[in-house]
């Protein structure tokens, strides 16, 4: 039983893999993916840091399963972590529709995504890809595995941080209104660090009587 589990998580995870990613692959193949290199695009670091991780963790699962590690029970919960990121990142990429582009880029016609997945919390592309890469970790269950992941969870919160301030910026008040409205785990971090969210509990000043003076 424990044979036929390894090799049943051998083949899972990369058909997992390439279920949540193999249309971006795709489109890079045939040249309709975004440039990298343009100016206009931000957030490279995150994204080369979070390729980097995600293919040294898979390589460390896949080599735990094929070396003979006997699945336990982290293992199937991280199949399962796993297969509900690549099921977040499905969505989210369909609710942000011709938006969507791996790097921070704003489009002319750009407008804020407040429905599907966008509705319940933002950055549900990222918190699915932090899912499978922690998925994919506990499924190697070594310290290696661990660093990677808390690696990619760092860059995590520094690319949310740079996005949306970079939304703020372009899209103005109706992204601010977004920020108040749905939660994060960005609202988590240190006000300082996000200067730039509104104070979700700080009531608006009422204004001020005017006084002649004496």
């Amino acid at each position: 039983m424990t044979f036929v589990l390894r090799i049943a998580i051998l083949i899972l995870l990369p058909l997992l893999a390439l279920l949540g990613h193999g249309r971006e692959i795709l489109r890079r193949f045939k040249g309709e993916a975004s440039e990298p290199g343009t100016a206009d695009r931000k957030g490279h670091a995150s994204v080369y840091i979070w390729l980097f991780c995600y293919l040294a963790v898979l390589v460390l699962a896949e080599g735990r399963m094929f070396l003979g590690g006997a699945p336990g029970i982290l293992a199937a919960v991280g199949v399962l972590l796993m297969a509900a990121g690549v099921g977040l990142r499905l969505l989210a990429v369909r609710n942000l529709g011709p938006y969507y582009d791996e790097f921070i880029h704003v489009r002319e016609d750009h407008a804020v995504v407040d429905t599907g997945v966008f509705s319940l919390c933002r950055h549900p592309l990222h918190k699915g890809l932090i899912l499978e890469i922690g998925g994919m970790a506990l499924v190697n269950g070594r310290f290696l595995a661990g660093a990677l992941f808390l690696l990619a969870l760092f860059f995590f919160f520094q690319r949310g941080i740079q996005e949306e301030k970079v939304l703020l910026g372009a899209l103005g008040e109706d992204y601010r209104t977004y920020l108040r409205r749905v939660p994060s785990l960005l609202d988590c971090l240190p006000k300082k660090w996000r200067s730039y969210a509104p104070d979700r509990d700080k009531p608006e000043k009422p204004d001020e009587p005017e006084t002649d003076g004496e």
